[in-house]
């Protein structure tokens, strides 16, 4: 399958079952060394669900990688505290390494510029390989959130240039089309604390 093109588009109502499919797969790949297991289900159980996913894809927050008809990789996004925010970014961990988040990234950029000048994402410390993927695509870490007892949420910014002023700051192969950002309303608190990056 790896030899087949990816197709990043919005993500509609026929990709509910691969967004959740990738979601609890590449999670409980992500965080079974941080959290413990019951921990792990509970928070499962809470944000990769259908019901859970249904809004996001609905407001056309939700954009998928699509690889053959399969969904490979998902990202959603919203408006939080007046800020552009990547809640959630998963790639399977069979299609990782092949640039395919760095393509859900652009598709971010691109619903981000012309709305607002920086794009957020922030995953739970100790996600290792988040940190490195957001440092390699030029984000820099903006603070660091407590979460009651679990490790803290790290939040990294990623400042926009204006296309004429020569695209995006520290990624020269940003996609240059411009779209607008929908805010669908704000985001729920649980939804900002679940926004962990694979």
């Amino acid at each position: 399958m790896s030899d087949l093109p990816v197709v990043i588009r919005t993500a509609d109502g026929n990709d509910l079952e691969g967004v959740v499919a990738v979601g609890r797969t590449a999670w409980r790949a992500t965080y079974s060394s941080i959290f413990p297991p019951e921990l792990l289900e509970l928070f499962l159980d809470k944000w990769w669900t259908m019901d859970a996913n249904v809004p996001a894809i609905r407001a056309r927050r939700t954009v998928v990688a699509d690889q053959g008809g399969k969904i490979v990789a998902m990202a959603s996004y919203g408006i939080h505290q007046g800020r552009f925010v990547i809640w959630k970014i998963y790639v399977l961990p069979e299609a990782q390494g092949r640039g395919i988040g760095g393509l859900l990234l652009d598709a971010m950029y691109e619903r981000a510029r012309g709305e607002k000048n920086s794009v957020f994402l922030s995953f739970t410390d100790g996600n290792a390989a988040a940190y490195d993927f957001a440092r390699l695509h030029g984000f820099v870490e903006d603070g660091r959130e407590e979460q009651n007892g679990l490790p803290d949420l790290i939040w990294m910014r990623k400042d926009l240039v204006d296309d004429a002023k020569g695209g995006d700051a520290g990624d020269a192969g940003a996609a240059g089309e411009t779209a607008r950002a929908r805010d669908a309303g704000a985001e729920t608190r649980d939804e900002a604390r679940e926004g962990n990056l694979r």
